[in-house]
């Protein structure tokens, strides 16, 4: 079993989408306290957590990149926010008007959710900011 985040409240709750990296490293997936969001990702091998982020947001669909270098998180509404996994700094903001369901290929990501609209969004839209 993985750790809680340190800076998460006793009675967190998660796990309802989680994101694997294509090396098995990586497991994230987004945690949510009373009014509080956070996206967490843990180090498998270690069993600890490595990134823990504050969101505006509850984060409903996590997914990492192919080669790992950017994780996804998909917050309620229709924001999409890239992370870079070498630095855990924010690389993008992406728009999509569903966010519950993630699928990423070599070259985009397929965002799918409530509004019954799938959103096809080519990885290069995310650059630095």
């Amino acid at each position: 079993m993985l750790p809680p985040p340190t800076d998460a409240p006793k009675r967190a709750e998660g796990g309802y989408q989680i994101g694997i990296s294509a090396d098995n490293r990586f497991v994230a997936s987004g945690v949510t306290a009373f009014e509080s969001y956070r996206l967490v990702v843990w180090d498998v091998v270690n069993k600890a957590v490595v990134f823990s982020a504050k969101t505006e947001r509850g984060v409903w669909a996590v997914a990492f990149s192919q080669d790992r270098k950017v994780l996804f998180a998909g917050q309620s509404m229709d924001k999409i926010i890239g992370w870079k996994t070498t630095t855990w700094n924010e690389a993008c903001t992406l728009d999509s008007e569903g966010q519950y369901q993630f699928a990423v290929g070599a070259r985009w990501l397929a965002a799918g959710g409530g509004t019954q609209t799938i959103t096809i969004i080519p990885l290069q839209e995310c650059t630095s900011n």
